[in-house]
């Protein structure tokens, strides 16, 4: 077996965390956020969650054993170590700081839409291609 890739999550809102408690979606969905599949998933070790709001680094911690927050990735401890980026911002420029703060990114899950427009996108398919990142849009 191969070892798990290590894996920061990079926005920790509702889409990363906050439907793992809504019984609605739980009763349709076994695994309706990015937090319950890094946390069952044994091909990734989830490291690291950014969040500039501290009740969501809270949570990270606490309710979920992440080792490592920060509140920008540029401010992780560990962000050498990261291969793999669950991008759950929006659209804009704090996806691209923290492509440029993880030295060592092999692969990012991104959620929709890629861009605010046509060029942004580009501008970001570009960058990761530019590096060799490896890009899923989560749908």
């Amino acid at each position: 077996m191969t070892r798990p890739l290590v894996t920061a999550v990079i926005g920790f809102g509702k889409i990363s965390s906050g439907y793992a408690d809504d019984p609605v979606m739980a009763r349709h969905y076994r695994y309706t956020t990015h937090a319950q599949v890094l946390r069952d998933h044994k091909s990734f070790s989830w490291a690291a969650v950014v969040d500039p709001v501290s009740e969501a680094r809270q949570i990270a911690s606490s309710q979920w054993g992440v080792a490592h927050v920060a509140d920008y990735t540029a401010n992780l401890k560990n962000r050498e170590e990261i291969e793999v980026a669950v991008l759950a911002t929006p659209p804009g420029e704090a996806r691209m700081e923290a492509l440029r703060a993880l030295p060592n990114l092999k692969a990012v899950i991104v959620e929709k839409p890629l861009g605010r427009n046509f060029d942004e996108a580009l501008t970001f398919l570009s960058y990761c291609d530019s590096r060799k990142i490896k890009v899923q849009v989560n749908l």
